[in-house]
């Protein structure tokens, strides 16, 4: 299903959308302010910031009368080695403003995270020739720090068994600069 990204006015009742690349995904997050609803929120993307196609689709009632409501979204065959445009559809209240990520060509990251998912603890190994000291920041996909940065030497065991069902970045930076990260996803 096609759209044009002129075909209606964009809604200001989409509120924090953001989307980044890790590793081959592209994970999206986006709030609906309070008391806007919808029926069926559809995710769709672009490669030419034009015509947009729904890549995916939430289904049910969206947002709420009475509290802003959060989700999350994951593009798991985005389009490579260029960038993406990605918007949210709320039918008749028509497109959320477009967010864009220029999505890298497909390659191998020497960050290995493991087991993912996690339950109670994961580890998170780095290629040795990398260097020795990193450093370690958690988020959860709307920002919010699950763990401080902190100073670590690879492997590093990292506990998971107070953190709620969800997915969540891991960003590693190496002391020349070099930022690598990847996803974790928790469940209970």
């Amino acid at each position: 299903m096609s759209f044009s990204l002129h075909a209606k006015a964009q809604v200001n009742s989409i509120v924090n959308f953001y989307a980044t690349q890790i590793n081959k995904i592209v994970y999206m997050s986006f709030t609906i302010k309070q008391g806007n609803t919808c029926a069926d929120t559809q995710i769709q993307r672009s490669a030419d910031s034009i015509t947009f196609n729904t890549i995916g689709i939430i289904p049910g009632i969206c947002g709420s009368i009475t509290t802003d409501e959060s989700y999350s979204f994951s593009d798991s065959l985005p389009l490579y080695g260029q960038i993406n445009y990605y918007r949210i559809y709320l039918g008749n209240q028509g497109s959320s403003y477009v967010v864009k990520v220029e999505v890298s060509p497909l390659s191998e990251l020497p960050l290995i995270v493991y087991p993912n998912p996690s339950s109670d603890f994961t580890t998170v190994q780095l290629d040795q020739s990398l260097g020795k000291n990193y450093q370690i920041t958690v988020f959860d996909l709307f920002g919010k720090k699950m763990i401080e940065p902190a100073r670590f030497f690879s492997p590093y065991f990292l506990s998971t068994h107070q953190w709620v069902s969800g997915n969540y970045i891991i960003q590693v930076s190496s002391e020349d600069g070099l930022i690598l990260k990847s996803n974790l996803s928790v469940v209970r």
